[in-house]
């Protein structure tokens, strides 16, 4: 189960290109391409932030169309992340 206040996994080496971001892992040889909004969930994850403040940082930040689910979408990017162990 993903914490309340996620971290990520920092044994990764990062490397910005444009509107993307690439994380590369040398344990198992895998680059994690992240869009802009989901590098933002993941530099969230620092342990500080609660789910509640990484969707006022998405809202403040990008524009989110009425009704949109910005938690669920979080907690789904959060379980991604999860899988491929770029989280604690």
């Amino acid at each position: 189960m993903i914490e309340a206040r996620p971290v990520r996994n920092t044994k990764f080496s990062i490397k910005s290109i444009g509107q993307k971001t690439l994380i590369y892992s040398t344990h198992n040889k895998a680059i994690h391409v992240l869009n802009p909004v989901a590098w933002l969930i993941w530099e969230l994850c620092d342990g500080k932030h609660t789910i509640k403040d990484i969707e006022r940082a998405l809202r403040i930040n990008f524009a989110v169309e009425e009704g949109y689910d910005v938690n669920r979408a979080i907690w789904h990017t959060l379980e991604i992340f999860a899988g491929k162990g770029l989280l604690m």
